[in-house]
C-alpha cells in the first residue's frame, strides 16, 4: 500500500488486532478458570454432604448399598464410593467404567461419555468417595463466551479501522497540505513560492522548514545561474556590436596593405600604426568587457573584510607607473579602513576611477602633465572615497549618462570606450555604495564613492 493514509490505518487495525486477541484469549481462558473453580467448589460441597449421609452406614452390607444407591437423595450430578481396596460398592449417576483415583482431591477424567469433573475424599473407614460432573455443559458456556468475545473482537477490529482511517486523514492533512504546495512549485516553476510552516507535527514542520531551505538554495542558484547567463548574453551583444568597428577597421587597412604591394614606406607604415592602435583598442575593449562580465556575475561570489586604503594605495602606484608625467596624490586615514566586499571588485573600481582621472582629465592637457588627486576619509558606517583631476571635467548634463556602457562625455579627448564609469557604477552597486559626478575643486571632474564600512 503506497498510501501514507493506508499504511497508518492499516498498523492500527494490526494494533488493535493483537491487543483484541490477547485480551480475547485472556477472557475466554479466564472464563474457563472460573466457572472450573466454580464447579470444584460445588463439588467438594456435594461431596461433604455425601460423606455426612454416608457416615454410621455398614457399606459392606450389600442389602445396605442397594437400598442406598436407590434411595439415597441425588445431590449431585453422580457419586460413587469405593472401600479401602478401591472396590466400587456403591455408585449412581457416574458412567460405565470411571475409576476411582487413590489421591483425593479434584482431576480431570475422560470416560465413554466425554470428560468428567471429579473430586475425592476419605471416609472414616478407610473407603474413599467420589463425586464427578459432567465437563459438557462447562464447555458449552466456554464456547458460548469465546463466540461472542470473537464477536466482539471483530466488531471492534472493524471500528477502529473506519475510526483510523478517518484520524489517519486528519493526521496527514499538514502532509497534503504540504504536497499541494510542493505541487504548485512545480507547476509553477515558481522557486520564490513557500510551503508553510507551523502548521502541523512537529515532523512535518521540520520537513516544510528543510522543504524551504531547500527551495531558498534552489533560488540563489537559480539566480545566479540566470545572473550568469545574462552577463554572457550582455558580454556577447556588447562584444559583437562593440568589437564590429575596429575589427572592420583592420580589415579595411589589411586589404589596402594586400591590393597595393607597392605601397610607398611611408604609406605603409601609416596603415600599419592604424591597425596596431585598432588591436590596441580592441585588446583593451576585450578587456573591459570581461570585467564587466566578472561584475555582472559576482552578486554570488563571497564577500570577505577588504582594507580600502591598501587597495587605493596599490591603484595608486599602478597608475602612476602607466602616466608617469601626470601627478598622483592620496590622502588617506591612518590604519586600515575596512569594507566588506569582493577585493578583485574593488580594485577594479580604484583602476577605473584612477584611469579615468588620468587618461581623460589630467593627461589630456596640452603637454602632459596634470595633477590627479585621491581623498578616503571614514565616517560612522561610510568609508568616502574623493577622486579629483584638472581636466576638463563633465558637462552637468551628461553627469548620469557617463555612467552607462559605451557613453562617452562630450569633452572626453583621450583615446577609450566609454566602460571605464560603466564599471565603477558595476561595482559601487554590487558593494551597496552610490557614486556620483561633479565639478572638482581642481578645475576637471570629481567622482564621489561612498560604500559601507565596519
Amino acid at each position: 500500500m503506497h498510501s501514507l493514509r493506508g499504511r497508518v490505518a492499516v498498523a492500527a487495525v494490526c494494533a488493535v488486532a493483537i491487543v483484541a486477541a490477547v485480551l480475547s484469549a485472556l477472557l475466554v481462558l479466564a472464563t474457563e478458570r472460573d466457572r472450573r473453580a466454580e464447579l470444584d467448589g460445588v463439588l467438594r460441597q456435594r461431596a461433604d454432604l455425601v460423606v455426612t449421609v454416608l457416615s454410621g452406614v455398614d457399606l459392606g452390607n450389600p442389602t445396605v448399598a442397594a437400598l442406598l444407591a436407590r434411595d439415597l437423595p441425588s445431590p449431585v450430578f453422580g457419586f460413587q464410593v469405593a472401600d479401602r481396596s478401591g472396590a466400587v460398592i456403591l455408585s449412581r449417576d457416574v458412567p460405565a467404567g470411571l475409576r476411582v483415583p487413590r489421591t483425593d482431591g479434584h482431576a480431570t477424567l475422560p470416560s465413554s461419555t466425554g470428560r468428567w469433573r471429579s473430586y475425592v475424599t476419605g471416609l472414616g473407614d478407610g473407603g474413599r468417595v467420589q463425586v464427578v460432573a459432567p465437563l459438557a455443559d462447562q464447555a458449552v458456556v466456554v464456547r458460548r463466551v469465546r463466540r461472542r468475545v470473537v464477536g466482539l473482537a471483530v466488531g471492534s477490529i472493524a471500528a477502529a479501522g473506519a475510526l483510523a482511517w478517518a484520524l489517519a486523514g486528519v493526521a496527514v492533512r499538514p502532509l497534503e497540505r504540504l504536497r499541494a504546495a510542493a505541487g504548485d512549485v512545480a507547476e509553477h516553476r515558481d522557486l520564490s513560492l513557500r510551503v508553510p510552516e507551523a502548521q502541523g507535527t512537529a515532523e512535518v514542520d521540520a520537513v516544510a522548514e528543510r522543504f524551504n531551505a531547500m527551495l531558498a538554495r534552489l533560488e540563489d542558484a537559480a539566480r545566479t545561474t540566470e545572473t550568469a547567463l545574462e552577463a554572457s548574453r550582455r558580454f556577447a551583444a556588447d562584444a559583437g556590436h562593440e568589437l564590429r568597428t575596429p575589427l572592420t577597421s583592420i580589415r579595411a587597412n589589411l586589404e589596402v596593405l594586400q591590393r597595393n604591394p607597392d605601397l610607398p614606406a611611408a604609406e605603409r607604415t601609416r596603415v600599419l600604426d592604424a591597425v596596431h592602435s585598432e588591436q590596441a583598442r580592441l585588446l583593451g575593449l576585450l578587456g573591459s568587457l570581461q570585467l564587466l562580465a566578472r561584475g555582472d556575475a559576482a552578486a554570488a561570489v563571497p564577500r570577505e573584510s577588504v582594507d580600502l586604503a591598501e587597495v587605493l594605495d596599490s591603484a595608486v602606484a599602478a597608475v602612476v607607473m602607466r602616466h608617469p608625467q601626470v601627478r598622483v596624490t592620496l590622502a588617506a586615514p591612518e590604519g586600515p579602513l575596512l569594507v566588506t566586499g569582493w577585493a578583485d571588485g574593488l580594485r577594479v573600481l580604484a583602476d577605473n576611477l584612477l584611469e579615468n582621472a588620468a587618461r581623460h582629465g589630467a593627461a589630456a592637457k596640452p603637454g602632459g602633465g596634470g595633477t590627479a588627486a585621491v581623498t578616503l576619509t571614514a565616517e560612522p558606517g561610510v568609508a568616502r572615497l574623493l577622486v579629483d583631476d584638472d581636466g576638463p571635467g563633465v558637462p552637468e548634463v551628461e553627469r548620469e549618462a557617463v555612467f552607462r556602457r559605451f557613453v562617452r562625455g562630450a569633452t572626453a579627448t583621450g583615446p577609450g570606450s566609454g566602460l571605464g564609469l560603466a564599471l565603477v557604477a558595476q561595482q559601487v552597486a554590487l558593494h551597496d555604495g552610490t557614486a556620483t559626478l561633479s565639478r572638482s575643486p581642481l578645475g576637471g571632474a570629481r567622482v564621489t564613492v561612498t560604500l559601507p564600512s565596519r
